[in-house]
């Protein structure tokens, strides 16, 4: 590697990798504005048997005359960076060696040996081994201009306790930040309120909050993370001197699938319809195609999440919901949870729902190209609907045969890319179209339990299906009509086959992939002596007798009932449908994996 020795302003991407964490991030926001103090990162490449090379100790030197020009009898702060450092899981604040406040180059070069020969320490070996890390670190070496702080701090852009996002919490000392790590001078606690930026705290800090806020909501939004920041004031100047994510609030290693978003915030998280329909720990696969197919029509930007892993399982975040509509409505909690309350239960009035802290304005402005594609992409799924559900069964198959046929990882990426992946997109965009079809049967019900009550209201829905039949009746009714010789067993896994309990885990196989499975159900069903049919039959003739109810109770309002209930039918039917299809496209990723294991 040529470049051993790289200022802040010219560290390439390429480069940020064998910087560390501290000299990476610092590089990152000096060439994004921040005010972070001039510098320069010595790579580990710089070092050769544990000696730095002469062209690194040369080029050190042409950095350091360069930063004197600019200022002068300048000091330096020469600190650690390691390869390993400042992650999502880990921090190495505090483990390996600093040396502040140095003038010379002598000084500096033993400060530099310092720094370099800690990561063999005693106590990075002993943090190491409690986050079941390897003990030997590669080490880059930071250099750069040692401010002299009238006051020194950290902020926390969320609570690193409770994960709340409501306010940042910081304090600070007089003079240098050290006094505030080794406990040496009092701390003075202050905090910024979300989303104005409403400082409390000691006078002498006011005047710098605002400018403090502005970096750190810029910095939570650009890193995607909520971030520890360290900072300083001097000569009437806020600079900031590192960030990192707050390592208390990590969702997890999703490099060993070790996750659990809720500890990520303050959030209130419920699995009520997403449990339903996946009741089975999730294994990677699934929930990287859960995710993306989340993110695909989400539209609330950032590290903002609709859905979450909460160890296998996927939970809906019901605090972001309420928050957002919160603030675009102006509405209070309790009428936010009532609104939400159809789709995912009807929680206590004593349940506390943790709020982020959106600012109506901004939630606006960045929801508006999110809210754009969903509109144009659910009108389009709308209008494209009754082809898309003919058509899919045809494209499975196919779908099926051409991964089946082909012959190394480069003809299955080339399909996962360029047809599976977009119809993958195509699909939920159809299941998301169908699911609006849903408040059409949510009104009705609670206009027909005002009018005839909960259960006569309940059996009038019970028969959306009409004289048709519903996709999810599907895979029951055919077991009955395999048995009555009315469809064959070919017949039934070709149209049902890819439905069951298990549909959207796909390490689990589905009934067409099970030799067996099929004649066990014709066994069950024979022996639990169940007759789908009639038990449609019988719902039906109890729809009758509610429908007479309702005629004779409103014997003018009979006509709009039928009107109102066909809607809702064929909306429930459209719904179904769009759901077995995408449940058909879904497991071909199954089919995909299955290839590539191969």
């Amino acid at each position: 590697m040529k470049n051993t020795v790289i200022n802040f302003k010219e560290l390439a991407p390429e480069f940020l990798v064998y910087a560390g964490g501290k000299g990476s991030m610092l590089a990152k926001m000096y060439q994004l504005g921040y005010p972070v103090p001039e510098g320069f990162v010595i790579l580990p490449s710089a070092f050769e048997n544990e000696n730095l090379s002469n062209n690194a100790w040369k080029e050190i030197q042409f950095l350091l005359s360069e930063l004197r020009k600019k200022n002068e009898n300048a000091l330096f702060a020469v600190r650690s960076s390691g390869l390993s450092e400042d992650s999502a899981q880990a921090s190495f604040a505090g483990e390996f060696e600093s040396v502040l406040n140095v003038m010379q180059d002598d000084d500096i070069k033993k400060a530099i040996y310092t720094v370099f020969r800690s990561r063999q320490s005693e106590r990075v070996k002993a943090y190491s081994n409690v986050q079941g890390m390897e003990s030997a670190h590669q080490i880059a070496v930071v250099i750069q201009l040692m401010v002299q702080p009238v006051m020194s701090g950290v902020l926390f852009t969320a609570d690193p306790i409770t994960g709340s996002h409501a306010n940042m919490k910081g304090n600070f000392v007089y003079g240098l930040g050290e006094q505030l790590v080794s406990g040496e001078s009092n701390a003075y606690d202050f905090k910024i309120t979300r989303p104005k930026g409403k400082y409390e705290g000691p006078e002498d800090l006011k005047k710098y909050a605002s400018d403090l806020y502005k970096y750190a909501s810029r910095l939570t939004e650009q890193f995607g993370s909520q971030q520890d920041i360290e900072w300083a004031v001097t000569n009437e100047r806020l600079y900031i001197l590192q960030a990192r994510p707050i390592t208390t609030l990590t969702a997890g290693n999703p490099d060993t699938y070790e996750i659990n978003e809720s500890l990520a915030g303050d959030a209130l998280w419920v699995n009520t319809n997403v449990g339903e329909a996946i009741p089975d720990v999730v294994t990677p696969l699934t929930w990287s195609l859960v995710r993306a197919l989340d993110n695909e029509s989400g539209f609330i930007p950032g590290y903002y999440l609709w859905s979450g892993n909460i160890c296998g399982r996927i939970y809906s975040n019901i605090s972001q919901r309420v928050s957002a509509i919160t603030a675009l409505y102006g509405m209070d909690v309790k009428q936010s949870m009532k609104l939400l309350g159809e789709v995912f239960g009807r929680l206590p009035d004593t349940i506390d729902v943790p709020q982020y802290p959106f600012e109506r304005l901004k939630l606006i402005k960045e929801m508006l190209p999110g809210i754009k594609r969903l509109v144009k992409s659910t009108m389009k799924a709308n209008k494209d609907m009754p082809k898309y559900i003919m058509e899919t069964p045809g494209w499975c198959r196919r779908m099926a045969e051409k991964v089946n046929s082909a012959n190394n990882e480069e003809e299955l990426h080339a399909l996962w890319e360029n047809e599976l992946k977009s119809y993958n997109y195509k699909a939920w965009w159809g299941l998301q179209a169908s699911a609006s079809k849903a408040v059409i049967a949510l009104n009705l019900s609670k206009k027909l339990t005002e009018m005839v009550g909960t259960e006569d209201a309940g059996t009038l829905l019970s028969n959306l299906s009409g004289n048709s039949q519903l996709a999810s009746l599907g895979p029951v009714v055919g077991i009955s009509k395999v048995i009555k010789g009315e469809i064959s067993r070919e017949e039934y896994l070709k149209q049902y086959g890819h439905r069951g309990p298990h549909e959207f885990e796909l390490s689990i196989p589905d009934p067409s992939e099970d030799t067996v499975w099929l004649e066990r159900q014709i066994e069950e069903y024979k022996k639990s002596a169940t007759d789908a049919e009639k038990l449609i039959k019988k719902q039906h003739a109890q729809y009758e007798d509610a429908l007479k109810r309702f005629n004779e109770k409103y014997p003018g309002k009979l006509n709009w009932l039928k009107k109102k209930l066909v809607k809702a039918s064929d909306g429930a039917r459209l719904r179904e449908e769009a759901r077995s299809e995408f449940v058909r496209v879904f497991r071909i990723n199954r089919v995909l994996h299955l290839k590539q294991e191969n």
